[in-house]
């Protein structure tokens, strides 16, 4: 029975690979951390206006709408129904949401690509 409850719990531990958290802290200076799962508590731990949240590199993002500028909420439906950047912050401003461009490719390294505050 012992022989069991040990393969059960490795196998419980070491399938699969470990699922990444879908929002970051990102700032100028720091690397991203990718803690977080729900925006609520990465908003709680980004201090503005050095850090901010941001949607995670790897997370995938469950897409509706075809505009640019997307809203993404914690359950990582982005809401793309928006025409320009400023009516995408206007709804993180209003919701607990992170705004993101659909057509950023996600190897862009730019120091700025997470800084919501500059219009990149």
């Amino acid at each position: 029975m012992r022989a069991f409850f040990l393969a059960a719990v490795f196998l419980a531990v070491f399938s699969g690979k470990a699922a990444a958290a879908s929002f970051c802290v990102v700032g100028m200076g720091i690397p991203p951390q990718c803690l977080y799962d729900d925006i609520g508590s990465c908003m709680a731990a980004a201090t503005p206006p050095n850090s901010f949240c941001a949607v995670s590199p790897t997370a995938r993002l469950y897409y509706y709408g075809s505009s640019r500028f997307c809203a993404v909420q914690s359950d990582r439906v982005a809401q793309c129904v928006f025409g320009d950047r400023t009516q995408c912050y206007r709804a993180v401003f209003r919701d607990k949401t992170v705004c993101v461009d659909r057509e950023e490719r996600p190897d862009d390294i730019s120091p700025f690509r997470y800084d919501q505050r500059i219009g990149n």
